[in-house]
């Protein structure tokens, strides 16, 4: 379906992606007040959900053809272990190759773009209010 419904069943999950950018950008900012190794710090922390994150959203609403709800359920779960095994791999490699590292500016930032995440159903009814 490549229509207006499925432009607009889409648009949520752009709004979502792009809002948690925005939220990593943004504290990437303020952390840079700070100092240079807090902002790309925070940098980092935002990417190490983002990027797992765009995955999933590709394998669970993109890459799926129409199907059969256990065929899409087995998708979604195939999504989250490999965004949990990404999200392990990316922590990891952080840790490993990036030196020096601002460890608060890391987690802050991904625990706010987790948040984002996790609230999106409640921020996407505002959103779609206004």
């Amino acid at each position: 379906m490549n229509g207006p419904a499925s432009h607009n069943s889409r648009s949520p999950l752009y709004r979502l992606i792009a809002l948690q950018a925005i939220a990593t950008l943004s504290i990437g900012l303020v952390c840079s007040l700070i100092s240079f190794e807090a902002a790309y710090s925070a940098l980092l922390g935002g990417l190490v959900f983002m990027l797992p994150n765009a995955l999933l959203i590709y394998k669970a609403f993109f890459a799926i053809k129409v199907g059969s709800a256990r065929k899409i359920a087995n998708s979604m779960y195939v999504g989250e272990a490999i965004k949990f095994g990404l999200t392990a791999l990316l922590f990891a490699a952080v840790f490993v190759f990036v030196s020096p590292l601002n460890a608060p500016a890391l987690f802050v930032t991904f625990f706010v773009v987790l948040m984002i995440n996790s609230l999106s159903p409640l921020l996407n009814g505002r959103l779609n209010d206004s």
